[in-house]
């Protein structure tokens, strides 16, 4: 009776004074809950996209984590091979000049060996560098993407809050 007596209807004795008015009212409110159902879907879907993306961002999160681990085990590992290296390259160059005054075979081959030694080490140095440089990036990427993130799903749960409290 309160519904009805809030459209506007009013009681007049037993009967009511507008059947017009009554349905009337009835219409407004189912339009009301009509309106009302749709905002709930779509705050769901908006809801269940959010839940997604949050999802998409985890696992991006979590790739990031892992190629952020690989290159840093990909600078270590340079990292020792250079400083195993070090002391090998070392020796090599005492020997080559303790042994000038042999023969010149000898000479050429220590040379050789050298030099392979040296371009192991420039390699691995290159690499250490390569990989100094990708978990650089890496780490650059993550905090970026991590603050993206961050203020996105804050403003997406503002939407959403001011949406649910819109729609109470």
């Amino acid at each position: 009776h309160e519904l009805l007596l809030n459209a506007g209807v009013r009681r007049v004795g037993e009967s009511l004074v507008s059947l017009q008015q009554g349905e009337a009212a009835l219409q407004a409110i189912q339009n009301s809950t009509r309106q009302l159902d749709d905002d709930v879907k779509e705050t769901a879907q908006k809801r269940e996209e959010l839940c997604m993306r949050l999802e998409e961002l985890k696992t991006r999160h979590l790739n990031n984590m892992e190629t952020r681990a690989k290159s840093a085990r990909d600078v270590q590992g340079a990292r020792q091979a250079l400083q195993s290296r070090q002391p090998m390259l070392t020796k090599l160059q005492g020997e080559v000049s303790r042994i000038r005054s042999r023969s010149e075979r000898k000479k050429k081959q220590l040379e050789a060996q050298l030099n392979q030694s040296l371009l192991e080490m420039k390699d691995a140095k290159g690499r250490m560098d390569a990989a100094d440089e990708a978990l650089r990036k890496v780490r650059h990427q993550h905090s970026k993407q991590l603050r993206s993130v961050k203020s996105q799903t804050s403003s997406l749960q503002a939407e959403v809050d001011a949406h649910i409290q819109a729609s109470e």
